[in-house]
């Protein structure tokens, strides 16, 4: 199975999970602004954070550019202070692309100013990891 990792990070908390995720599949996890090559994907996680509420808009941007034809389903992971802030910008913009989407985002908690120190921590990252294996599984079979 194909599997790519793709972050976007202001507070490098979306690079650290992105690359825990990484480590856990043997594989690198690559930054946006790079424009990693995405061809023949069978799984991708975008991991990114959200800001004030709402999705980089740079980052929505790579996200619509996207080739459908080359992406099998994406698995969205982000973080924000907020905890509870849905990653509804990325998912929107990955189904307005054509891109089939998988139904379960995670959500990991983040830090911002002194709010939430620490965060992701190390059971955030293994949670994340748990995550990314579960999706992984579940594709696997279909």
């Amino acid at each position: 199975m194909n599997i790519k990792i793709v972050y976007a990070t202001k507070t490098k908390h979306s690079r650290k999970i992105a690359q825990a995720i990484a480590n856990g599949f043997n594989i690198q996890a690559e930054n946006y602004l790079n424009n990693p090559k995405l061809e023949d994907v069978d799984l991708l996680f975008l991991v990114s954070g959200i800001y004030g509420g709402v999705s980089d808009p740079k980052f929505l941007q790579y996200v619509a550019s996207l080739n459908p034809s080359s992406i099998r389903i994406a698995a969205v992971v982000t973080n924000s202070a907020g905890g509870t802030f849905a990653s509804e910008g990325v998912r929107q913009t990955l189904k307005d692309a054509g891109i089939v989407v998988y139904p379960e985002a995670f959500i990991c908690r983040g830090a911002f100013l002194f709010f939430y120190m620490g965060h992701p921590n190390q059971t955030d990252l293994e949670s994340a990891v748990a995550y990314a294996h579960r999706v992984r599984e579940a594709i696997s079979g279909q």
